[in-house]
Order: structure tokens, then sequence, then C-alpha cells
């Protein structure tokens, strides 16, 4: 993310360039909420077609193809999912916590704890199919 100039850093002979200072913080944090949402989203479902692959693959008859298919895929599909998420909360964190460096923007944690907790789910149903294929 480019750099943003601090609060302290715009003239004080333009009081327009302040409002305009606020506004485009406020736009900045909610791009950066909606691109985590946009993670999110892209992470729960990778996680949720790994896990219904998985199901499915494994309801198959053991002759059609070996147990070790469906777990790859599951496995890969729900971890690649997971690391999204943790991706996206990363950058939201790492934004939200420059504009509140910078500009004393108020740092939401809801959608990053609602977006911890899903990764958390990843990784128990990720290490749940790792387990069970042993």
């Amino acid at each position: 993310m480019a750099e943003l100039e601090p609060k302290d850093a715009s003239p004080t002979s333009h009081p327009e360039l302040i409002i305009r200072d606020i506004l485009a913080v406020k736009r900045t944090a909610i791009a950066a909420e909606g691109s985590f949402k946009g993670w999110m989203r892209t992470g729960l479902s990778l996680i949720g077609f790994g896990f219904t692959i998985y199901e499915f693959l494994m309801s198959l008859p053991a002759q059609e193809l070996s147990k070790r298919d469906p777990v790859e895929v599951g496995l890969f599909m729900i971890g690649m999912g997971t690391v999204a998420i943790l991706f996206g909360a990363t950058e939201y964190w790492e934004t939200m916590r420059e504009l509140h460096q910078d500009y004393g923007m108020q740092i939401k944690k809801a959608p990053l704890l609602f977006g911890l907790l899903i990764a958390g789910f990843g990784i128990a149903l990720f290490l749940r199919i790792a387990i069970h294929r042993t």
C-alpha cells in the first residue's frame, strides 16, 4: 500500500484539505474492510469446497480411486482457503494499523476477529482430515 501523508503534513491554509484527508482515510478504511471480506469469502468457499469434495470422494467405492486422492484434494483446498483468510487478515491489520498511527483512525476489530475465527475453523478441519487419514 502506498504511504499516506500524515494529518499534520496538511497545509493549514487550506481547511478543505483536512476534510479531504478525513474522507480519504474513511474511504481507505472502507476499501480495506471490503477487500478483507473478499478474502474471507474466497477462503471460506475454498474451505467449504475442499471439505465437500473430500466427503464426496470418500463416499465413492474404494475400487474407483485410491483413498489418498480425496484426502490430498481436500487438504489442498482447505489449506489454500485458510491461507487466503490469513493473508487477508494480515493485509487488513497492516492497513488499519497504518491508518491508526498516521491519522488516528479507530481499528475495527470485529472483522479481524471473525476472520481469525474462520481461519481457526479451517486449521481445525485441516488437522481433522490429516489425522483421520492415518
